[in-house]
């Protein structure tokens, strides 16, 4: 028995090890991420609380429908003492009396008629599915916030990687330029003169290539501290996108199917629709809120008396029991109450036209949101393809301007542009990629079917960076 309790420590602890040993050597891929996200992230924290408090609308208007009971006690003790004189034969009447009361009270009411009152339920109805709707969008938008950062980090990190490349070839192209500026020994000034303006020229793109990379070292850092927002803190590295990564053909393929969609789907949507309801049946019960209202009600009391009476050094003992049940049909008409009955009627009804202006607000914006992205990641689609053959062009362009230059027949001008053009090229076709990422997704989003399945699929584009 304790052979097998040291076999299966030491399995245990062997297991422990290899899982921390792998974890501190891994990448964060963006399915793990997300599942960090869902216990970290402070945003999403407190939309589900929002979202609890805001279920509970149904039952607190709901329960003034349903039977109000309630349970009344009482317990009094109570000492009198008196003294009485008589006028007329100077008698003196002394009187003591102690008494205790107990009882106690059931009732129950039930609303018959109160329109009113179903109205509210019916509003509380509505908040509740304006909660659920609204904490159906917090998770779509956690998923949102998640991958746009998550791009964002390794977007930033490529864009790092090139800015480190083109310092790297730029302190190469001036320490290339210093070297031939050594060989050459000319006594014409005028050559003198351009030797040192290539090594100034040199030396400028390479400073300017500097701060590139200091600024995209910065913008690192705050891609991640905007990623810890949401995931909390990591210390390993991120999956990259992989280079073999395609766009493909939007499907729907025209915008007014994405609308379509996002008019049964859209979580916004959906609220603002669940908030016009809510409003409308508020105004129906300000509405009839000078209806009367009838009650059922019934009562069973019991009460309880034990007195003790002293009258002239007589005593007396005095108990009594009172049990009673009485049950009525309660009649309230509202007459007249300042004015507050209109004020709310009002009230409400303005409330209830600015929910179907805001409806209407949102069904607009979302739609315009929709069109615009759409053709926004068809456009970016385009320019993939078109960059992708800009980015070997300047690639070619690039390599010959170098060869010439070598050869002394080229200018230093003209590599520093041709390397300049290279890498901007090269840099927007990355960025290109990533937007296509982003647009995507937040079409998804607009649409209301973003969802984990989606997050799984982007996940498998990306690959662990050795």
């Amino acid at each position: 028995m304790c052979f097998k309790n040291m076999r299966w420590l030491f399995s245990l602890l062997f297991t422990t090890v290899v899982i921390l040993l792998s974890h501190k050597s891994g990448a964060l891929n963006l399915s793990e991420a997300y599942k960090m996200a869902l216990t970290k992230d402070p945003s999403l924290k407190v939309a589900q609380e929002e979202y609890l408090a805001g279920l509970e609308e149904r039952q607190i208007s709901y329960s003034a429908l349903l039977p109000q009971i309630s349970l009344q006690g009482a317990y009094q003790k109570q000492k009198t003492d008196s003294r009485e004189v008589s006028l007329l034969t100077d008698e003196t009447l002394e009187r003591d009396n102690d008494q205790v009361i107990d009882g106690w009270r059931l009732s129950v009411q039930q609303a018959i008629y109160d329109t009113s009152q179903w109205y509210n339920y019916k509003r509380g109805k509505f908040q509740a599915f304006e909660a659920r709707h609204q904490w159906q969008l917090q998770k779509q938008l956690l998923l949102l916030r998640l991958i746009t950062n998550y791009i964002g980090v390794i977007q930033a990190q490529d864009n790092l990687e090139l800015a480190k490349k083109l310092e790297e070839s730029d302190k190469k192209q001036l320490s290339n330029v210093i070297m031939l500026t050594k060989k050459k020994n000319n006594k014409n000034s005028t050559k003198r003169r351009l030797t040192e303006v290539d090594i100034y020229q040199a030396q400028a793109s390479y400073d300017a290539s500097t701060a590139m990379r200091l600024n995209n070292e910065d913008i690192v850092g705050q891609s991640k501290d905007a990623l810890m927002f949401i995931i909390g803190n990591y210390q390993t590295p991120l999956w990259r996108l992989a280079d073999n990564f395609s766009t493909t053909q939007i499907m729907p393929s025209e915008p007014y199917q994405w609308v379509q969609i996002a008019l049964a789907n859209n979580p916004i949507i959906k609220a603002a629709q669940a908030r016009k309801d809510a409003a409308r049946a508020e105004y129906k019960s300000a509405k009839l809120a000078r209806r009367p209202s009838v009650y059922l009600e019934l009562q069973h009391q019991e009460r309880n008396t034990e007195a003790t009476l002293i009258e002239n050094l007589s005593l007396s003992d005095l108990r009594s029991r009172e049990i009673g049940s009485s049950i009525s049909m309660n009649l309230s008409v509202p007459i007249y109450n300042g004015g507050l009955i209109s004020s709310r009627r009002r009230q409400a009804e303005h409330q209830f036209k600015a929910s179907e202006k805001f409806y209407s607000e949102i069904v607009a914006n979302i739609t315009r949101q929709i069109v615009s992205t759409y053709r926004s990641a068809v456009i970016t689609i385009n320019r993939i393809n078109i960059i992708a053959e800009a980015v070997t062009s300047s690639k070619k362009a690039l390599d010959v301007q170098e060869q010439a230059y070598q050869k002394n027949i080229g200018d230093i001008n003209d590599v520093l542009r041709s390397r300049q053009t290279y890498y901007d090229t090269l840099r927007l076709w990355q960025n290109s990629r990533y937007d296509y990422i982003i647009k995507f997704i937040t079409l998804k989003s607009l649409a209301g079917t973003l969802s984990s399945k989606d997050l799984d699929e982007l996940n498998n584009e990306l690959v662990k960076k050795s």
